[in-house]
């Protein structure tokens, strides 16, 4: 039987919840997406909304009421691992008046609380850094052992950091760099104000020159446009890219000879070791199919080996057989 959350827990999510929901940033995001939601709707010629946008009190209510139904939130945090990070250099981190950073790991950049590969950060002091990490990031340090992977000496040695912090609770050391990168994530989430131990700002002032559109603040996140998806991610710009999210992990792996216009969804790979892994994780509530000409989303699938070696062939098939004759009947156009 595995055992509920410690009251220490406990008390430490909904700590994050509160201090990632009480912030202007969020006010800010309430008060934009109305407006920009019009905007999406004049834009695809449909008529704007009549309701007025909500008022500088309305907001206030509806922060009031994130906060007071934050449980489902502290429930997401209570799935991740508690890590902790500490400078090995001078540097020291920053808080602000946003001071949880929420980042994605996922090549289509997924931000929700549940959401694999998502973490939260928290700095608790000056020397001493919260993180609120997903299991899949621990999974991946712990798939392969990451003392035979050709690897730089550098990143080899953070990534053992990390799954040996995560494993035994101690506190990662980690560079200046590392904890500047940080740093410049309070400035690129916050909404007017920056603290540190120090007056040594100079690198916000530079990062902000590079990035003049975070002076203004910007929203949690936006309404994009109407019959248009998120952006392709960077590292699928070229050649062909499969993504496999199962229940407890996701992998990306390139593939070859895909081709959108078959019936049937086979593709072949030259990494079959890492196809292996993935499979471990099936069946798969997600795949995700990158090509030059465009991209495709089925939930829902497995895989299916059809030829084994150093080119690995393989099929998608949805997991309900009903499902899969359906989707091949579709695709061969009735």
């Amino acid at each position: 039987m595995s055992r509920g959350p410690s009251v220490a827990e406990a008390a430490v999510c909904t700590g994050v919840a509160v201090q990632f929901l009480r912030t202007p940033k969020v006010r800010t995001t309430l008060d934009r997406l109305p407006r920009q939601l019009v905007e999406r709707l004049v834009e695809a010629g449909l008529p704007a909304l009549d309701d007025p946008m909500p008022s500088e009190d309305d907001i206030r209510k509806i922060t009031l009421d994130l906060i007071a139904n934050r449980d489902e939130i502290v429930e997401g945090l209570l799935t991740k691992i508690p890590i902790l990070y500490e400078p090995a250099g001078g540097a020291r981190f920053w808080t602000s008046d946003h001071p949880i950073v929420r980042e994605g790991s996922t090549p289509d950049d997924r931000r929700g609380v549940k959401d694999l590969g998502v973490a939260f950060y928290a700095p608790i002091s000056s020397d001493l850094l919260l993180g609120l990490v997903c299991p899949s990031i621990l999974a991946k340090l712990t798939d392969a052992p990451i003392e035979r992977l050709e690897l730089s000496a550098n990143r080899k040695a953070r990534l053992l950091a990390l799954r040996d912090g995560l494993l035994s609770g101690r506190p990662v050391p980690i560079t200046d760099d590392q904890v500047m990168d940080f740093n410049l994530k309070q400035v690129g989430g916050s909404e007017r104000f920056v603290y540190a131990h120090e007056d040594a700002f100079e690198p916000a002032r530079t990062w902000l020159k590079a990035h003049p559109e975070q002076r203004a603040g910007a929203a949690l996140f936006s309404v994009g446009r109407m019959g248009s998806g998120p952006p392709r991610p960077e590292q699928f710009k070229e050649g062909q890219w499969l993504v496999l999210y199962g229940r407890d992990n996701w992998v990306q792996l390139p593939i070859g000879g895909y081709d959108p216009q078959r019936s049937l969804r086979q593709a072949w790979t030259d990494q079959p070791a890492l196809l292996r892994s993935a499979m471990r994780h099936a069946p798969f509530a997600e795949a995700q199919i990158y090509y030059p000409e465009g991209s495709e989303m089925i939930r829902d699938i497995n895989v299916v080996i059809l030829e084994r070696g150093p080119r690995t062939r393989f099929k998608l098939v949805p997991s309900d057989p009903g499902m899969a004759q359906l989707d091949a009947m579709l695709r061969r156009g009735g």
